[in-house]
């Protein structure tokens, strides 16, 4: 897996010297690199959130502790519409949460390889690991996969691996959840209701679909 992740990291190196001859190249290309990430943590946060606002707001139609949900300048006062739509919504936003997420860890892997090529350091050098932006998944994987691990380590460890499992298939879960609630709590099948039963399904499938092509290029060494 080590040699096929610095294969990668090769690769990157060697498009970036081919593709930006220049020191002046290298160092816009990582000024507009920096806003993009930038970008992509704003839309990280913002999707994080909704996802949350839908999980809540689908329980509380569930208690009927809502009655209308306001979408900007509407107002949506039939629950059950907002009941068969949250799905939809929830699905959609993760999947695109995925697509920027995955995008954002490529970001981080080619300011890395570029930041090594501007101040000639070492990929994996103390100076060059300062450089990069900060990021808690990377912080905790980087600390936790030190050779040598104290009884602290080792606890932080076993107490970071549920946490991140959780992290990682509850919404898998949750949206089998909303489907399943669905299913079981429409009555009569009417196109409308199909539809909003077939969008969230069809969504579900399109994001496994992508995470086993995301595993199997991060298996082969792609990028």
């Amino acid at each position: 897996m080590e040699s096929e992740q610095i294969t990668k990291e090769s690769r990157i190196s060697l498009k970036l010297s081919n593709d930006l001859k220049t020191f002046e190249q290298k160092e816009k290309f990582l000024e507009i690199l920096e806003k993009r990430m930038e970008e992509n943590k704003k839309s990280l946060g913002s999707l994080f959130v909704a996802l949350l606002l839908c999980g809540f707001a689908f329980q509380l139609i569930l208690q009927t502790k809502i009655s209308e949900v306001n979408l900007g300048p509407f107002t949506v006062n039939d629950t059950k519409i907002i009941f068969l739509i949250i799905p939809s919504i929830f699905t959609f936003v993760y999947y695109k949460y995925l697509m920027i997420w995955y995008d954002f860890a490529e970001q981080k892997n080619v300011y890395k390889v570029l930041t090594s090529l501007l101040f000639d350091l070492e990929y994996e050098s103390y100076l060059n690991e300062r450089l990069r932006p900060f990021s808690i998944t990377d912080s905790v994987s980087k600390y936790h996969s030190q050779k040598k691990m104290n009884l602290t380590g080792c606890l932080g460890y076993f107490l970071w691996l549920p946490i991140g499992l959780i992290i990682i298939i509850f919404p898998f879960g949750y949206e089998v959840y909303l489907i399943f609630k669905l299913l079981t709590s429409t009555n009569s099948y009417s196109f409308f209701e199909i539809l909003l039963i077939a969008i969230p399904s069809t969504i579900f499938v399109l994001t496994i679909l992508m995470l086993v092509k995301v595993i199997d290029k991060g298996i082969k060494g792609e990028n």
